[in-house]
């Protein structure tokens, strides 16, 4: 019997062993095999904490358990760096002897603690939860084998303080919720089994195309649904559902056939109060709704059927009903009362277009005073609309009913409308319509601003008899309102909504501050005055044809203190007066001081064509202003971020400044100061004009860095991603070292500038490619023209330390003069050629050429005229034993080539190799000197043979002059003996 006990308890100690040291022993192996199966399945980066890996067989004994920490997964490719969950404990049970024995996983539970979840849905619907790698092989033998063979069991599950958001860009659809917590169980191993789930989760946000249709709600569930595996087809059973306060429940079918959703679900009301249902109005579901007394009862039920499909909508009805509905917020003294609502919503086929909205009635009382509404509205599309709506509403009273803080109203405000018919935009059809609208003795104040507006009374009507758009009118025959004691008032006719026609008559004073705190707009901060009187009236169709002279306007406005500051204009604009005349053709700009960001302004010129402008797309804005500024930070225009102006101006990050393509504009300047990247410039003066997306500048004058500058060329953003310029600069006493610091364009073509001391004048033309930086690209570079120094010095020359170094000149210093140098160069295929120049080096005539690089490379030679003495002993004592005699007199010309980089250069004898000894370079020496002799004896010898040809045909010419003089004397004295002759023969 012991032995047997011994026996026993061995085997009991060995799987005890065992299960305690298997987790242990093969604990990374598990691991391993993990990781191996999610990157063969899972297209993500998934990640989880390896030193808190746990995998436990006495945890959930006789169950094992396997726990992550810090698990999630991250996209990738369109979805890079964006998680799709993020869990903080991850615990997994299963149970063991399913593994061991069963031919069905068993998952008795999973836990997630603390998940956040994004889902995310691209416009061209891509999600990023399709993550899952297909393994064709694997899905073969499944449809070959069945998949009976294994079969999946779960228990339970468990979500801990989630946080999910879902948003769909290709539907416009976001949907996010926050403390989600949630349970469910079911037998997942059945075929047909039921679910059942608990859930409570807070702030839930539904928007649908920019349309908040639920905020920050909160929502209890109790589900219980029939599942059927073998068909998909879900049926719910007991359900109970609050959002916020407002119970409802639901039933019906819910099936997943092979394409789309199959539905049949009806909804319901569970015994709800107006007061629930007024839980559901955005932002009431406060400590303001704890203090809020309702009554009434409501009615609210609807279904949902039929096939939901990309093509299909199933059909669906919404019916609610208010009865006897009062509301009253205990801290205020009035109440509304005698609430009234019978409303449907009804769809019969699927057809959105085809939807009924039915308003049979809406009635409340506020106070004294009555609303009435009813509103059929048949068809979204071609809508035939039957509306009947009168309300009277003391303002003053609104504020005894609803929490209307910081806000003060006064007045009686009245409509009525009447509206029957359909209306189709195609057809230029809309309803018969009968309508007033008026308000007597307004008053509003708001505690931002303390200033009222009172005294607002107007009253307008519209207009159509007919059904026709052409034969709409809207009057508002009065408008008028008191601000700050200042009176403003207008009249307006409005009419053809085929041609519109209008008559506008405006006077008076607008505070904008005022007016934009009872009007906000989103993103944009106003104040200051507009005193205006103006008259304007015409037809679109005038417009349209640019009939300008059939659109009388007339007027002059002022504006005084204006301050605008946007999301759109971070920088902001203020207007200290300003002075506008208004014609049909033109407006005039008499006057105009202010400031644009921290730059001042003053203005004057004229608008064109801005009735057609700001009426049409596309259409030209045209011209002329004279800006005048003391001091103008261009910079602020340019960064692509506002908060990185408070970085230096030479590492500000900058972008390419789009040139509008309607505008054609020409600008004369006169600025005294311009801050333009990390340069400033003076005595700006010149004409810039913009016309098709290009910026061109005419006769530009400025000074900076202490020299003088003249531009013209262009600047091209007709392709906004490749910008272009071509300009001509015109420099004349410029600093080396200051156009080193200053342009990129000079450190990259010609870095030898920052050693040189002194001053030079350029005459250059440059074209190429800039980058989305607003920087050049060096690459696309094309240009040239000359540079002139009239004196200056270059310092620490590693090219001249090269030269000494290389023929043991010894000479003290490595300073080279410039004086009346004068250089042709040219830009192109990125790199900059250098004509052939002189300059002095060390006394020695040095011509030189060539090239360098946008990657600093060098290629250039000189050609130096070298004293032979002066060239080092062994040099001088090489051409001695050529000659035969000493060489210090002798002139030799060596050509040296300049390779390497501008960091590095790199020295040699032309056709000769850096680091020779100086016995090979007087070897090259000593035959560039011979061959210098030999062509020197040739010109010498060719010299004298021209000098003898001359003198012998000098001496050639000499000689026949001589005779030629002779042979006439000669000739002479024959004929005057002739003559002699025959006087004496004749006799006389």
């Amino acid at each position: 019997m012991k032995k047997v006990l011994y026996v026993i308890l061995g085997l009991v100690v060995l799987l005890l062993a065992t299960a305690v040291l298997v987790p242990i022993l093969f604990k990374d192996k598990i691991k391993e095999k993990i990781d191996a199966e999610i990157a063969k399945s899972v297209n993500a980066e998934v990640y989880f904490d390896a030193d808190k890996f746990s995998l436990s067989l006495f945890r959930n004994f006789p169950n094992a358990s396997v726990s992550l920490h810090d698990f999630g997964l991250v996209g990738r490719e369109e979805f890079t760096g964006d998680t799709l969950i993020a869990v903080s404990d991850f615990t997994l049970v299963i149970d063991i002897k399913s593994v061991l024995f069963g031919d069905e996983l068993h998952i008795k539970a999973i836990d997630l603690v603390q998940p956040k979840i994004q889902v995310m849905v691209l416009e061209n619907g891509k999600a990023n939860y399709d993550i899952m790698i297909s393994d064709t092989t694997q899905m073969e033998q499944v449809s070959e084998e069945g998949s009976e063979d294994f079969k999946l069991g779960i228990d339970s599950w468990t979500i801990t303080d989630g946080a999910i958001a879902y948003v769909d860009e290709s539907l416009k659809f976001m949907m996010s919720m926050k403390a989600v917590n949630h349970s469910g169980s079911g037998d997942f191993g059945a075929a047909i089994f039921d679910m059942v789930t608990q859930t409570s989760l807070k702030n839930l946000n539904v928007v649908y195309e920019d349309v908040a249709y639920i905020s920050d709600k909160s929502v209890d569930a109790d589900i219980t649904m029939s599942m059927n595996l073998d068909k998909f087809e879900f049926t719910f059973k007991d359900n109970h559902v609050m959002l916020n306060e407002f119970a409802f429940g639901f039933s019906g079918l819910f099936g997943m056939p092979e394409e789309g959703f199959n539905l049949d679900i009806q909804f319901d009301a569970k015994e709800n109060s107006f007061k629930n249902l007024l839980s559901l109005v955005p932002g009431i579901y406060t400590d303001e709704y704890h203090g809020l007394e309702a009554n009434g009862t409501v009615g609210f039920n609807g279904f949902v059927k039929g096939m939901y499909t990309d093509s299909l909508m199933p059909a669906f009805q919404l019916n609610m009903q208010v009865k006897d509905g009062s509301m009253k917020y205990t801290d205020l003294p009035s109440s509304v009362t005698n609430i009234q609502l019978d409303m449907l919503v009804d769809n019969t086929n699927g057809i959105i277009d085809e939807t009924l909205v039915d308003i049979k009635n809406f009635h409340m009382d506020m106070g004294n005073n009555p609303f009435n509404g009813k509103v059929r509205i048949e068809g979204l599309d071609k809508m035939k609309v039957l509306a009947d709506i009168n309300a009277k509403l003391n303002l003053g009273e609104i504020n005894q009913m609803f929490p209307t803080e910081g806000l003060e109203m006064k007045g009686i405000f009245a409509m009525n409308l009447k509206a029957n018919g359909t209306y189709d935009e195609a057809t230029s059809k809309i309803p018969v319509i009968e309508g007033s609208m008026s308000m007597a003795d307004g008053y509003f104040k708001t505690s931002e601003f303390p200033i009222p507006i009172e005294e607002m009374n107007f009253l307008g009507t519209m207009s159509n008899t007919s059904g026709k758009m052409a034969e709409t009118s809207v009057d508002i025959s009065e408008y008028k309102m008191k601000m700050d004691g200042e009176e403003f008032h207008a009249k307006l006719h409005f009419e053809n909504l085929d041609d519109y026609t209008w008559n506008l008559f405006a006077d008076g004073t607008i505070d904008l501050q005022t007016i934009s705190k009872i009007y906000p707009i989103e993103g944009m901060e106003m104040s200051g005055k507009i005193k205006a009187n103006i008259i304007t009236q015409g037809k679109m169709s005038d417009v349209d044809a640019g009939r300008y002279d059939k659109l009388p306007t007339r007027g002059i406005a002022t504006v005084t203190g204006l301050k605008v500051v946007s999301t759109d204009l971070p920088q902001g604009l203020t207007i200290e007066q300003s002075e506008i005349s208004l014609a049909p053709e033109k407006i005039v700009v008499k006057s105009y001081t202010g400031t644009l960001g921290k730059s001042d302004i003053q203005l004057d010129g004229y608008f064109a064509n801005y009735i057609a402008y700001a009426l049409k797309d596309n259409e030209i804005l045209v011209g002329e202003l004279n800006l005048r500024s003391n001091k103008f930070d261009v910079n602020e225009w340019m960064v692509e971020d506002t908060t990185a102006t408070t970085v230096p101006s030479d590492t500000m990050p900058l972008t390419v400044v789009e040139i509008p393509k309607t505008l054609n504009f020409r600008l004369k300047s006169e600025m005294k100061e311009v801050i333009y990247t990390n340069m400033v410039l003076s005595d700006l003066k010149g004409v810039i004009r913009m016309k098709d997306g290009i910026m061109s500048m005419e006769g530009v004058t400025f000074n900076s860095l202490g020299g003088q500058f003249g531009l013209s060329g262009l600047y091209d953003t007709q392709d906004l991603k490749h910008p272009k310029f071509d300009f001509e600069m015109d420099i004349k006493n410029l600093a080396f070292n200051k156009a080193y610091e200053t342009f990129n364009t000079v450190k990259t073509l010609a870095p030898i500038a920052e050693r040189i001391e002194g001053t030079f004048d350029s005459k250059f033309k440059l074209n190429g490619e800039m980058g989305q930086d607003m920087m050049p690209i060096y690459s696309s570079l094309l240009g040239g023209g000359m540079l002139k120094v009239a004196q200056a010095s270059l310092t620490e020359s590693k090219v001249i330390s090269g030269v000494n170094s290389l023929t043991k000149m010894g000479t003290k210093s490595d300073a080279v003069s410039l004086k009346d140098v004068l250089v042709q160069a040219e830009v192109k295929e990125g790199r900059l050629h250098v004509k052939p120049f002189d300059l002095n080096i060390g006394g020695n005539k040095t011509n030189i050429s060539g090239s360098n690089g946008i990657d600093g490379s060098l290629n250039y030679i000189l050609k130096m005229d070298m004293d032979a003495g002066a060239a080092g002993s062994m040099l001088n004592s090489a051409i001695s034993s050529v000659s035969g005699n000493a060489a210090s007199g002798s002139k030799v010309k060596v050509n040296f080539k300049v390779g390497g980089n501008y960091a590095d250069p790199k020295v040699s004898l032309a056709g000769s190799e850096a680091g020779e000894s100086t016995g090979s370079v007087a070897k090259d020496a000593v035959k560039g000197a011979v061959d210098e002799q030999k062509d020197k004896a040739k010109e010498e010898l060719d010299k004298q043979k021209a000098e003898a040809e001359k003198k012998a045909k000098e001496e050639a010419a000499k000689a026949k002059a001589e005779a030629d003089r002779k042979a006439k004397e000669e000739a002479e004295k024959l004929k005057k003996k002739a003559k002699d002759k025959l006087k004496d023969a004749i006799g006389g």
